[in-house]
């Protein structure tokens, strides 16, 4: 007589206005994919957006591997005060969830909502906060509520750990770091590098050094900009093209003050969809982040880092924040001191000069993204740690 095994099927709700974007619920269909887990994630039906002042929620095709449900919002883009306008407990009692997960900082009146519709269910919630300040008092108690009641907490950092422990959070802590799609983030051959590169007005033999991200203050724009007009005098990068690539505030100014190298030595582009990031990502050899930290923000990941390593390129990173931990954990680059511009300089002349080095970079980077930064890996250690069977 064969054995009877019994399949143990889980329920996971997620709360995140993240995943308004397709792109941010590749986590979860990923979960469902791996596990014996049914996905319901609670969405906002549009979202004012930092980069994207009005994004609305559109059904991707693999969205047919969870339950996505688009709500209306109040406060839309307002990180902490948004909160859904209509009743949740609907949404809570006839899934009976196993575990809800609220992807929102533990001060958010969203967490709040959440939380308070799931009484007498498993919780959890998340944050990236990196800065060790006070808030102001009704946050302050809102967040220890959270904390009280919350059966743990997810960061994406260790450094994010030592700042909710400073907070005052006794609870359990686990790490949930960002994580990329292996099928659109990975090396191209060099038929493929040359053809990307010539699309994009670059030569097969240059030295592309770029950034992509926020063009604001705070991603260290200016240092960005004055270390580029010191490369013209460094015999080392005389091979050098410089591309950036974003949307923001300092966008056309930092084009107008580059524009004695454009084009012959720089090229400046808006921010590209998500899923064109790899496609320019795959033509240069260096991804630079020169983050700077402010009273009130400092890099709390840096996502494109790991995407840039998955796409074979070496990244050369401030010590804002996480950047420093993340490129020595994976051995993918070179670290520069925040707000200098001749010590990024620096780093960049170190591995054009030394191209053993820059190809150790780029391999090693690959190398531990790829087994601990995907999708899948990220997904599995979630549903691990949560107890949830995995297929």
């Amino acid at each position: 007589m064969m054995p009877f095994f019994r399949i143990m099927s889980h329920r996971l709700l997620v709360f995140s206005h993240a995943a308004v974007l397709g792109v941010n619920r590749a986590l979860f269909w990923k979960i469902s994919e791996v596990s014996n887990t049914q996905v319901r994630l609670i969405v906002p039906q549009s979202w004012k957006g930092d980069l994207i002042a009005d994004l609305q929620f559109h059904s991707e095709p693999e969205d047919r591997r969870i339950e996505v449900v688009p709500l209306p919002v109040a406060f839309s883009g307002k990180g902490s005060f948004f909160f859904y306008s209509q009743s949740l407990k609907k949404h809570i009692s006839d899934f009976r969830p196993d575990h809800v997960f609220v992807y929102e900082e533990p001060w958010s009146f969203s967490v709040l909502q959440a939380f308070w519709a799931a009484r007498g269910y498993s919780r959890s919630f998340f944050t990236n906060q990196n800065l060790k300040k006070k808030l102001p008092l009704p946050f302050e108690l809102l967040q220890r509520w959270i904390f009280s009641n919350a059966d743990h907490g997810y960061t994406v950092s260790d450094e994010t750990a030592d700042v909710l422990r400073w907070k005052g959070d006794q609870g359990e802590i686990r790490l949930l770091p960002f994580s990329y799609d292996p099928t659109l983030f990975y090396p191209r051959s060099d038929a493929e590098r040359t053809q990307r590169r010539e699309s994009l007005g670059l030569g097969r033999d240059d030295f592309i050094i770029s950034y992509f991200g926020r063009m604001q203050p705070e991603k260290g724009i200016d240092d960005l900009v004055e270390a580029i007009f010191k490369a013209e005098g460094e015999p080392d990068l005389k091979r050098a093209r410089f591309l950036i690539v974003g949307n923001g505030r300092l966008l056309e100014s930092t084009r107008q003050k580059l524009s004695p190298l454009i084009p012959h030595r720089v090229t400046v582009l808006p921010a590209v969809p998500h899923h064109q990031v790899p496609e320019v990502l795959s033509a240069v050899d260096i991804l630079s982040l020169p983050s700077r930290t402010t009273k009130t923000w400092k890099e709390q990941f840096g996502r494109i880092l790991i995407e840039a390593m998955a796409c074979g390129a070496a990244t050369v990173g401030s010590d804002s924040g996480e950047i420093p931990h993340l490129i020595r954990k994976t051995k993918g680059g070179l670290v520069f001191h925040e707000g200098d511009p001749n010590d990024l300089l620096k780093q960049w002349v170190t591995l054009a000069r030394d191209p053993a080095l820059l190809l150790e970079k780029k391999t090693l980077g690959q190398r531990y993204v790829s087994s601990n930064f995907t999708h899948d890996a990220v997904a599995r250690s979630f549903i691990g740690k949560l107890g949830f069977q995995l297929k």
